[in-house]
């Protein structure tokens, strides 16, 4: 058992292992249900969180980056073995190793106030394009995406930490990640990347940790790129389709294809060949 992360296009979910709702009175604590995960709507992630009572339960990426990024100077920050980096350290290298590749790495640059009707600070991010950093949520929807996965990860991994804690037990270092089409609003250099930093980023957060990765994926590059990555002895692929009006999954076998071309004409896919429709249709 261990936490696990949800990303999808549009749906982000969290479950913290070990994470309970908590009582009004310590004494109870055992008696109380835990949460069966969080499901974040809307801005819900970015902006913060509140259950049926109104105590906040997740205080969003804005509000967590910046405390994070102010905090830097306590040295380590609580954790159950005290020696644990600070989350904004962890933050810095889940995002630097999810940046795009053959560039400079996704950095953050610092907080500022940004709009009139609202008074928090907003972390910015530099970016290649612009000459002063750009508040984080008028970024580009590739960065965004990225962003939210980062702090995601992050946060559920630091939440476990701190149930920990609080709980005297002991770390549970295993942890399920979740992506839904990895690939939405990323260039194809960075599908090209995605799957291979995805692999790498958990041990960001701790390097003993043990994963397990369930990924789907429209895009041939995703994976073309994961060839290097693949064991046939360890790693399942499967393809879902629609057959007489239900959902069918077939478990295929792993054979390398060399490029984006070969997936696309492979049973994964189906298309005879890489060029437009209109072109396969006239040599058939």
């Amino acid at each position: 058992m261990g936490s696990v992360v949800y990303v999808g296009p549009d749906r982000l979910a969290s479950f913290v292992l070990g994470r309970s709702i908590f009582p009004d009175l310590i004494s109870s604590a055992e008696t109380r249900a835990e949460e069966s995960g969080f499901l974040f709507h809307g801005r819900e992630l970015w902006d913060g969180k509140l259950d049926e009572t109104g105590r906040p339960i997740c205080n969003g990426l804005i509000r967590d980056v910046v405390n994070w990024m102010r905090s830097r100077p306590i040295a380590g920050f609580d954790s159950p073995d005290g020696e644990s980096p600070h989350p904004f350290e962890i933050f810095e290298a889940v995002l630097e190793t999810l940046s795009p590749p053959d560039g400079d790495p996704l950095v953050l640059g610092p907080p500022r106030r940004v709009f009139i009707d609202d008074s928090r600070d907003i972390p910015t991010m530099r970016t290649p394009w612009e000459p002063e950093p750009v508040p984080v949520n008028l970024v580009a929807a590739g960065m965004r995406r990225i962003l939210e996965l980062t702090y995601l990860l992050v946060w559920t991994w630091y939440e476990q930490l701190q149930v920990a804690r609080i709980k005297r037990t002991e770390v549970t270092k295993r942890l399920f990640i979740l992506v839904d089409e990895p690939e939405t609003h990323l260039h194809p250099r960075w599908q090209r990347a995605i799957l291979p930093a995805l692999v790498q980023v958990a041990k960001k957060l701790d390097a003993d940790i043990e994963v397990q990765l369930f990924l789907t994926t429209h895009s041939p590059l995703v994976l073309a790129s994961g060839e290097t990555l693949v064991d046939a002895e360890r790693d399942r692929l499967f393809h879902f389709d629609a057959r007489d009006g239900a959902v069918v999954v077939d478990q295929l076998d792993w054979v390398k294809q060399g490029d984006a071309v070969g997936w696309l004409t492979s049973e994964v896919f189906g298309f005879t060949r890489g060029g437009s429709r209109e072109g396969e249709l006239a040599i058939r």
